[in-house]
């Protein structure tokens, strides 16, 4: 889903939401989240809330930059998804 999708329907933006917080129920007892592609780092703000600590990946200097201001990742990281810049097992 393109972030264009995302932001320009707030419909949509609720339903994706509402699918993050049922995914991040599944995941309770994890403590650390890989988001990748983070962009502006909206899924961030989700995990952190319910206590995760959060490592955000984007390929794109100005999307980082946005979620750092957000301050709810431990760690924003520039990367590929296709070559992520972790060792194994350093997210849940």
């Amino acid at each position: 889903m393109s972030a264009v999708g995302i932001v320009g329907s707030p419909r949509r933006g609720a339903e994706e939401e509402a699918l993050v917080e049922r995914a991040l129920d599944a995941m309770a007892g994890s403590t650390t989240l890989l988001d990748a592609p983070c962009g502006v780092g909206r899924l961030c703000r989700l995990a952190t809330a319910r206590g995760m600590r959060v490592v955000a990946l984007d390929a794109s200097a100005a999307m980082l930059e946005r979620a750092r201001a957000q301050g709810v990742a431990e760690r924003c990281v520039r990367g590929e998804l296709g070559e992520l810049p972790f060792r194994d097992g350093a997210v849940d």
